[in-house]
């Protein structure tokens, strides 16, 4: 089994298994993390 740490550390691999090189990897991962915690922390109401 391939590790996500072994997985970002080479860049053939992070490409093979996203698409994307690490730069591109990590600027989604960026903006992907401060959407998650802006949704911990202001959840959208529901819809009743």
């Amino acid at each position: 089994m391939i590790s996500v740490e072994r997985i970002v550390k080479q860049e053939q691999l992070i490409r093979a298994m996203t698409g994307l090189n690490h730069k591109g990897f990590t600027i989604l991962l960026l903006r992907l993390e401060e959407e998650y915690r802006q949704k911990l922390i202001k959840p959208e109401a529901k819809l009743q």
